[in-house]
């Protein structure tokens, strides 16, 4: 039996598996950013409205970072768009370790991937 990582999401406070989350990175700016491979400490968030909402609330963040932290405007629809994003790929290709792999065909390399946390993957038109 594989070890599947748990996290816990920041909005409800309910552990899940790590790959149904979208981690949220702070950048030595302060700036809170959607980065599923950057280096340091990450916080997790369910791709749910009202987690993410609880989740960006003052303090929690944070919180969470040990440090202030500065969260731009379009944050919540950008981790919003990326949980959707990767659940619709999952689904087409059975397993979130696939879907990066089909992320980085589509950009035509892995780092341009990681580097966006996925973002690209919804860059072109909208998913049905």
């Amino acid at each position: 039996m594989k070890h599947v990582p748990i996290r816990t999401c920041l909005g409800c406070r309910t552990p899940r598996p790590k790959r149904e989350l979208v981690r949220l990175v702070r950048r030595p700016d302060g700036r809170v950013v959607v980065d599923a491979g950057a280096p340091g400490r990450g916080a997790y968030v369910c791709a749910e409205p009202g987690c993410v909402a609880r989740a960006l609330k003052a303090g929690r963040l944070g919180h969470a970072f040990r440090a202030a932290c500065r969260i731009d405007e379009g944050l919540e629809l950008t981790v919003l768009a990326v949980g959707r994003a990767e659940r619709v790929i999952e689904g087409r290709h059975g397993s979130a370790g696939r879907a990066e792999r089909v992320i980085e065909r589509c950009h035509g390399s892995a780092g341009a991937s990681r580097a966006t946390g996925g973002l690209g993957a919804i860059s072109g038109p909208p998913v049905q």
